[in-house]
C-alpha cells in the first residue's frame, strides 16, 4: 500500500501539511505528543520512506537501473 503511485500526490500533501504544521527545528515526534497523534505520524513517516525507497531506483545510474529491471522480469515471470 505504501508504495501505491495512486496515493503519490495524497502522500506528498500529507507530508507538506506535517512539516507546515511543525515549528522548525522542532521533532515531528517531540515529547508530550498524544499518543495516537504519534503513532499517526510515525506510519505517516515510514510509508513515505517505504515509497522514497521504492521510487529512488530512477535516480540510480542506468547500469543499476538495468540490472534491477532484469531482477523483477526474473521474478515475475520465471
Amino acid at each position: 500500500m505504501a508504495t501505491d503511485m495512486a496515493r503519490h500526490m495524497t502522500d506528498l500533501n500529507e507530508i507538506k501539511e506535517l512539516i507546515e504544521q511543525v515549528p522548525k527545528g522542532t521533532a515531528i515526534l517531540p515529547e508530550g505528543l498524544a499518543d495516537d497523534e504519534r503513532e499517526r505520524r510515525r506510519t505517516m513517516m515510514m510509508c513515505n520512506t517505504l515509497h522514497l525507497a521504492d521510487i529512488s531506483f530512477l535516480a540510480r545510474p542506468f547500469e543499476a537501473q538495468q540490472i534491477q529491471c532484469y531482477l523483477l522480469f526474473e521474478e515475475f515471470f520465471n
